[in-house]
């Protein structure tokens, strides 16, 4: 089977949604997050895909949210889905907030990045939040996956060519160690208060391998 550097979200829309609406590791990551924000606090969806389930809870929670999406398609989504909330298409490393937000969700949306990408990503994430607030990541970890040696880089913080099959096609990813997602978040001023891998087994017409979801709560200094 060939390896796809990332896949189309713009062919994958609905589909993706009915695997991953209803994760229930997701929904409750999603739910036990919110209940870390003020009331009021305003939120940011780093690769808001079709609006469900992280901007609409949001929404539905009484909170203010801003989505970006790189996908057309999944903007448009978006904005069907999610009609209160704000949504933009932007490429994620070209995003310029208007504002500091009280949290930001990255879930599920980091993949297909190089790591000097992932460097500036995080420094971005830094900037975006504002000072005790949140970043809230749901990712996979290469601690979870099998690897070989030749596969880490040097200082053992992340593992490429890490191979999953995802909606029908085989991709090869950049994945962070625990300790690495640690460290690149340490780096930028974030404490890592909290973490948790959950199983997710994706029903069979999603064409998906098992995933080993991985959580990650993280505070930025005051």
């Amino acid at each position: 089977m060939a390896i796809n550097p990332a896949p189309d979200y713009d062919n994958i829309g609905i589909k993706y949604e009915h695997t991953f609406a209803h994760d229930k590791g997701l929904l409750n990551f999603v739910k036990t997050s919110l209940e870390l924000l003020p009331p009021d606090a305003s939120v940011l969806d780093i690769g808001s895909g079709t609006g469900k389930p992280v901007s609409d809870t949001v929404v539905a929670s009484g909170r203010k949210l801003y989505g970006i999406d790189l996908s057309p398609a999944m903007i448009e989504l978006c904005r069907k889905q999610v009609p209160g909330g704000t949504f933009e298409l932007v490429n994620i490393l070209e995003f310029t907030p208007k504002e500091q937000f009280n949290a930001a969700f990255a879930v599920f949306s980091m993949f297909g990045f190089t790591r000097e990408e992932m460097n500036e990503m995080a420094r971005k994430w830094s900037e975006w939040i504002v000072p005790g607030g949140y970043l809230l990541i749901g990712t996979m970890a290469a601690d979870d996956f099998p690897t070989k040696p030749h596969m880490l880089d040097e200082d053992g913080l992340c593992a490429r060519g890490i191979e999953h099959t995802f909606m029908g096609k085989r991709i090869a990813n950049l994945l962070y160690t625990k300790k690495g997602w640690e460290s690149l978040l340490r780096e930028v001023g974030f404490e890592v208060v909290g973490t948790e891998m959950v199983p997710f087994q994706p029903p069979a017409e999603a064409e998906c391998d098992n995933e080993p979801h991985y959580y990650i709560t993280a505070r930025k200094a005051s």
